[in-house]
């Protein structure tokens, strides 16, 4: 099963709904189950609730993130994805430096 990983800064707002996104759209076609979905941040800590802006905004989307963890990057958890999606340039530059 490929696996994809969207990446931003606290994984409290846009690699999460990033994350619903393509799990809602894997859903609407009648494939959830054909990928390994995640998010993650490259400055943050696990453990921490979606930011409740970032809820509010999912909503409207048809998309729940309101029991969204945080999940600090690491090398480890990144070598699990095929797929790794970056919100930003910095981003990219932090995983090469794991």
């Amino acid at each position: 099963m490929p696996a994809i990983l969207f990446i931003c800064t606290a994984n409290q707002f846009r690699s999460p709904i990033a994350a619903a996104s393509f799990a809602q759209k894997l859903s609407a076609s009648r494939t959830p189950d054909t990928w390994r979905v995640a998010s993650a941040g490259t400055w943050t800590s696990s453990g921490l609730a979606a930011h409740p802006k970032a809820v509010a905004a999912a909503a409207p989307l048809g998309l729940d993130i309101s029991n969204h963890q945080t999940q600090e990057v690491n090398s480890s958890f990144i070598s699990e994805f095929d797929l790794i999606v970056v919100m930003e340039n910095n981003h990219k530059e932090s995983l090469v430096l794991l």
